[in-house]
């Protein structure tokens, strides 16, 4: 991750979702599939179609859910625990990657347009799900 973040964005939560041998696809992967949290529907979406790639490049999957902090609480004490964001996400991926690395990050932000920027390389391999426009 870029070290030159803006103030207002915390990165909290990077913890493995699923347990998995390490011989098996993504280990120590030279590529990361960046999967970006929109809606549950969006996600699981996304997230499958990410296995898919992250199994043809021998990628690890990085799940990235910005949680967006009021101003009205601290940027480190969100409203909803991030814990309880971590765990709903685990179950969403253990149910469509049983074989692969998946990496939940989750960041603290004031703004979402704001935080992916800050956090993600340049020339990211990155998934957004959503409805087909």
């Amino acid at each position: 991750m870029s070290e030159s973040r803006k103030p207002g964005l915390l990165t909290v939560g990077e913890q493995m979702a699923i347990p998995v041998p390490r011989e098996c696809s993504g280990f120590d992967a030279k590529f990361e599939v960046n999967v970006i949290f929109t809606t549950w529907l969006g996600a699981q979406v996304a997230l499958h179609t990410a296995s898919k790639w992250a199994r043809c490049l021998g990628a690890r999957i990085v799940r990235w859910f910005p949680q967006i902090v009021p101003r009205q609480f601290s940027i480190t004490v969100p409203p909803v625990p991030t814990t309880f964001t971590e765990q709903r996400l685990q179950s969403l991926a253990a149910a469509g990657c049983e074989d692969l690395e998946i990496v939940i990050r989750v960041c603290l932000c004031r703004d979402k347009e704001q935080c992916l920027p800050n956090v993600l390389e340049p020339e990211s391999i990155i998934l957004v799900g959503g409805k087909r426009r």
